[in-house]
């Protein structure tokens, strides 16, 4: 009787186990089935805004639940990549495609990249004063609240926020122009060569946009122009040419590793005319 006892109790204890295992698989495996077929959940981690300062950069998104997926990007002038986390160098509207590869759900959406590459167009006169000094005057073409006016030369380093400076001194001398909204800077050159009042000139310079970038760069610096670039001169701000070079592309890498640190005026001569832009080596 006993023995009858005993065994009709394990009988019932293994049946409840095995009910309870049973039911656990289910549900495992019922989890699991809803975890490979539910949508993608998709979180925007960063969308970054392009500028002067900050040429590329990447769209950053998050998906859950964790598992293997396919991505498929579009964006303006053909941009296409199949990353999570692609690079984009314009501003614009990029659509994504998150595919689960095991259920093959998935989610689309779109988020957009804002860019600013507004310069602020100036140029540059100097007037003899016939005492032995000239003043220097910036013309803007464009005005902004947000801006900065820098200008840099023999005893006028650290000037800033105003329109004319005087100098004494003959040598070279620029003023650069800064957009804080894109962080686009123009900067224009001009030597002072003489200064006596015998000449009784008014010396203008004209200039166009020069898109150089990354600025500060450490040891490529890209150049973009709206011209062919037909000669190119980098001085320090001693005004001495310490790099020069000769090209016909509308786009293209210079290898400036052999650079030191510093600031220094890239100068461009395109379709005749002269541009300069202020950039800045770093290591």
């Amino acid at each position: 009787m006993n023995l009858l006892i005993m065994h009709t109790f394990y009988h019932h204890v293994l049946l409840t186990l095995l009910t309870v295992f049973s039911s656990h698989d289910m549900i495992s495996t019922y989890d699991k089935l809803k975890l490979n077929t539910s949508a993608p959940q998709v979180t925007v981690l960063n969308i970054p805004t392009l500028n002067c300062a900050n040429h590329e950069d990447q769209i950053i998104i998050q998906v859950n639940p964790p598992g293997s997926y396919d991505f498929a990007w579009t964006g303006p002038n053909g941009f296409s990549s199949n990353a999570q986390n692609p690079t984009v160098t314009q501003g614009g509207t990029y659509i994504y495609s998150v595919t689960n590869t095991t259920s093959g759900s998935n989610v689309m959406d779109s988020v957009t990249v804002e860019a600013n590459f507004e310069f602020i167009n100036s140029g540059l006169y100097h007037i003899l004063n016939c005492d032995s000094t000239a003043t220097l005057c910036l013309i803007l073409e464009d005005t902004i609240d947000q801006m900065e006016i820098n200008w840099f030369g023999p005893g006028i380093d650290g000037i800033s926020d105003t329109l004319c400076v005087r100098v004494d001194t003959l040598g070279i001398y620029a003023v650069e122009v800064i957009n804080l909204l894109s962080s686009c800077v123009i900067s224009t050159l001009i030597e002072i060569d003489n200064l006596e009042c015998s000449s009784n000139s008014v010396h203008q310079i004209t200039r166009r946009s020069i898109l150089a970038y990354p600025n500060p760069f450490v040891d490529f610096l890209y150049i973009e122009t709206g011209a062919p670039v037909e000669q190119l001169k980098i001085h320090n701000l001693s005004g001495e040419v310490v790099y020069a070079d000769n090209h016909n592309i509308f786009k293209s890498s210079y290898d400036l590793s052999s650079l030191p640190n510093g600031t220094y005026i890239l100068s461009i001569k395109s379709n005749n005319d002269w541009s300069q832009s202020r950039i800045i080596k770093i290591k």
